[in-house]
């Protein structure tokens, strides 16, 4: 009788952390060269397999799925809930801080830098490598095989596996030898590149700026350049006894286009922070070795994990601490020369807004975070760190005091961008003359979420495949992140006739019968433009918005789904009425009042604050 063998394939598709997006773009590209590699070696070989083992495959993402679509196969799902684990590797990074070596090691001048980057060491390391190693620890447990075969010893899903005591056949050599070398190949680069333009932006720069006497500084810090978008509502707004001052950690461009008020963050930078920074550079590096040292006996419930968290050791330690350290000494920098009655940011999750927080709250400075994004239940949101948080509507406070905060620290306005929608007019027929559409048509818009590999390939798919029988328009509104390359070669091999473009997000929704989005705050635009919309979500995962389930929105979770959905959005009368009576009380638990006074509500706020 032939041995009992669990193979586990993943799509090696990971979330690296938001606060690099450079680095997380390298690794989209490493992803979707990994997947073509899956196809043309490591399934092929799976087959050859079976003729030795009783091949048991577990795939581990819906992408690696799609991939063994020709072998019955296990879902990680099957083993583990995902919201669980989520919530277990999260307390996981926190017990970190009760170690007396990450207090000692990550200690910097007050400051716990630990504490600073406990989203991003979560969101781009420790949940991928629990949720594997709770995957693999549940099936070992319950399919009792007689060995695991191995594909690719080298990657994330390769470590976590080795740390099991159990027999392992590695196929490494005859699978994965290639790739093994490509991503050798890649990711060193790929890392110095991220490590040279993370600093670039902290090179010293002058700027000249108009300084007006006898008034409060407001500073809005900013490392997004989309901000302006959200910023210049409530700047327009802001009592006239306060001047607007941004502080920018990211392309200046849009600040400049728009006449606003700005400073590059490197602008701060003087000897005197420069040799602050090199010495605290200097005492962290002599604290990096021990702690290199005492992680080597790093478990997660009695599996020894160090090999799978290496890399997360090496980013944290040799490239984002000590940008941190630089953050916080130019800020202190800014507090000093500004000194500003308000900080104003778009989000404290990441380290950027938390060390922002943290330094203001040190020198007994007020800070407001505006809600930029979408937010749900995922540990990436829990305690505020700014002295208020105005959000979007009712849910999200809702969610946030839930996770502990206090309700007098959270005020609801709505987001300010939001009031263009119910304020500005947008021209149908321009959209349709600036893409060539004949009048007759109907516009239906997809907006993408910056998908790549198969999950991506399957949803532009799907949604291409479907329009082109509705024998309506389709157009694609790429993600500001995104690279219309991608898009473009489905298009081509799909021989559609989708309109890919990063045109204006409002022109495109105003024109449109129906809007289609997987997980996106389009979603909730696209209701406060009236529209019929339509969630797809091919992961085979939860929502992670909750449209369709309150009854605003029509849910899509086959690609045989989409087409009389997209049917039903354009045609079907009754349903577009039951939607849109749903959507209205959906958008003021969600974006609160549609009056246009978002802006008006943040510019008062902003103003209480700095008094």
């Amino acid at each position: 009788m032939m041995k009992k063998a669990i193979v586990f394939l993943e799509s090696c598709s990971r979330r690296f952390p938001s606060s690099s997006p450079r680095l997380a773009s390298i690794y989209r590209r490493l992803s979707e060269v990994y997947q073509k590699h899956q196809e043309s070696r490591m399934i092929p070989h799976l087959k050859l397999l079976s003729k030795k083992y009783r091949i048991f495959p577990v795939a581990m993402d819906s992408s690696a799925s799609s991939l063994l679509r020709d072998f019955p196969h296990k879902l990680a799902s099957d083993y583990v809930d995902a919201s669980e684990v989520d919530e277990k590797s999260m307390e996981y990074v926190r017990s970190f801080l009760n170690s007396n070596m990450v207090r000692e090691t990550f200690e910097y001048d007050g400051y716990n830098l630990w504490e600073l980057y406990e989203a991003e060491i979560w969101e781009g390391f420790i949940s991928g490598i629990i949720k594997r190693a709770e995957i693999v620890r549940t099936a070992i447990e319950r399919e009792k095989p007689d060995c695991i075969v191995l594909l690719d010893s080298n990657s994330e899903l390769g470590k976590v596996i080795r740390c099991f005591p159990v027999k392992i056949d590695d196929q490494t050599s005859l699978a994965s030898s290639s790739i093994s070398a490509a991503r050798k190949r890649l990711l060193l680069p790929a890392l110095r590149y991220a490590y040279r333009k993370e600093y670039s932006l902290l090179r010293p720069k002058s700027q000249s700026l108009r300084i007006l006497p006898d008034k409060k500084r407001v500073l809005m810090l900013t490392d997004n350049p989309r901000s302006i978008s959200s910023t210049l509502p409530w700047a327009k707004k802001l009592d006239k006894s306060l001047d607007l001052l941004a502080v920018c950690l990211c392309d200046e461009s849009e600040f400049r286009k728009q006449s606003v008020n700005f400073r590059p963050f490197s602008s701060y930078i003087t000897k005197d922070v420069e040799g602050k920074i090199r010495l605290g550079k200097k005492e962290f590096a002599a604290r990096r070795n021990r702690f290199y040292a005492g992680q080597k006996a790093t478990n997660y419930k009695e599996i020894p994990i160090y090999k799978p968290l290496s890399e997360m050791f090496d980013y944290l330690l040799n490239i984002r601490i000590p940008i941190n350290i630089s953050q916080i000494e130019i800020c202190k920098k800014i507090i000093q020369q500004e000194k500003p009655s308000l900080g104003v940011l778009y989000g404290d999750r990441l380290a950027f807004g938390k060390t922002v927080c943290r330094v203001f709250e040190q020198h007994s400075i007020p800070t407001l975070v505006i809600q930029l994004g979408m937010m749900n239940q995922s540990p990436l949101f829990g305690r505020i760190t700014s002295t208020k948080m105005a959000v979007f509507g009712n849910q999200m406070k809702n969610i946030l005091v839930g996770k502990g905060n206090a309700p007098s620290k959270l005020a609801v306005t709505g987001q300010p961008r939001f009031d263009a929608i119910l304020k500005e007019k947008y021209s149908r027929e321009l959209v349709f003359k600036r893409f060539s559409i004949p009048g007759q048509k109907k516009i239906v818009l997809f907006t993408s979420q910056n998908f790549h590999g198969e999950e991506g390939k399957r949803h532009f798919s799907a949604v291409m495949n479907a329009a082109k029988k509705t024998g309506q328009q389709l157009i694609i509104k790429l993600h500001p992140d995104e690279h219309p390359d991608f898009a473009e070669r489905i298009k081509s091999r799909l021989n559609s006739d989708a309109i890919i473009t990063k045109y204006s997000l409002y022109e495109l929704m105003n024109a449109s019968s129906a809007i289609i989005t997987f997980f996106s705050t389009t979603a909730w635009e696209a209701l406060l433009f009236n529209k019929p919309l339509i969630i797809i979500n091919l992961t085979g995962e939860e929502d992670r918005i909750d449209c369709v389930e309150k009854g605003a929105a029509i849910g899509v979770y086959r690609e045989s789904e989409l087409l009389p959905a997209i049917r039903t959005a354009l045609y079907d009368r009754k349903k577009i009425a039951k939607l849109r009576k749903a959507s209205k009380c959906y958008n003021y638990d969600h974006t609160y009042k549609s009056d246009g006074k978002a802006s008006e509500r943040v510019a008062k706020l902003i103003g209480e604050l700095a008094k």
